[in-house]
C-alpha cells in the first residue's frame, strides 16, 4: 500500500547534512514530494518538513534518519494511504 507521510526534522547546519538526509530517504525507498528547509534563528541548525511517498515502513525510515549524527529531532506529523494511479 502506498502511503504519504509528513515528517518534521531539525538538523545541524553542516555542509553535507542535507545530502545525508536525502540519501537515507532515497536508499530506504521513499520519494521526496516536497522539501521545505530553512535555517533557524541561531544559524546553527536547519529545520524542515518533508512530504514523502513510499510503500515501506515509515518507522524504519525514521529510525535510520535518527541515526544520522547531525539529526537533532525527527517527528512524524501525518500519514495517509493513497490509491495507486
Amino acid at each position: 500500500m502506498t502511503m504519504m507521510h509528513t515528517v518534521n526534522v531539525v538538523l545541524d547546519a553542516q555542509a553535507a547534512t542535507l545530502q545525508r538526509l536525502l540519501g537515507v530517504v532515497r536508499r530506504r525507498g521513499f520519494d521526496v514530494l516536497e522539501l521545505d528547509i530553512s535555517r533557524t534563528s541561531n544559524d546553527q541548525e536547519f529545520e524542515g518538513r518533508l512530504r514523502l511517498r513510499g510503500t515501506r515502513s515509515i518507522e524504519s525510515l525514521l529510525r535510520h534518519i535518527d541515526n544520522i549524527e547531525e539529526v537533532q529531532q525527527i517527528a512524524l506529523v501525518h500519514s495517509v494511504s493513497v490509491r495507486a494511479a
